[in-house]
């Protein structure tokens, strides 16, 4: 009896669970430019301050890409996934680091970040 209701019990979890890509830390895209001549910034570290294993750097153009997703299984029953947004910090030798923070959402998208040379 118990052997019949474990299996009943798994096969509702399963069936009611399907495998999809979700965030498993904040997400952001954009570009990091010079503050007094608007180009593009290559090598900038840019990283979640709560999630430093998604730590990247801009390419020659500047743009950045950071965040990291992982399959799961997930309810049918919709949910909204939101993972802690905190920090983004943007630094490079040569310039004041700038930190972006209070996102409105986990995932951004187009941001453009001015980084000021240090004099």
């Amino acid at each position: 009896m118990i052997r019949i209701f474990i299996l009943f019990s798994l096969s509702i979890v399963l069936i009611s669970c399907v495998p999809m890509k979700m965030p498993s830390t904040p997400y952001a895209q954009g570009v990091v430019v010079d503050s007094d001549t608007s180009l593009p910034i290559s090598s900038v570290t840019v990283v979640w301050e709560q999630y430093p294993e998604t730590k990247t750097e801009t390419n020659k153009d500047g743009h950045f890409t950071i965040g990291k997703s992982s399959w799961r299984m997930v309810p049918v029953v919709p949910i909204e996934y939101v993972p802690d947004i905190g920090k983004l910090t943007f630094s490079k030798p040569g310039y004041k680091s700038t930190v972006k923070e209070n996102f409105e959402h986990w995932r951004q998208v187009d941001l453009v970040v001015q980084l000021t040379r240090i004099q």
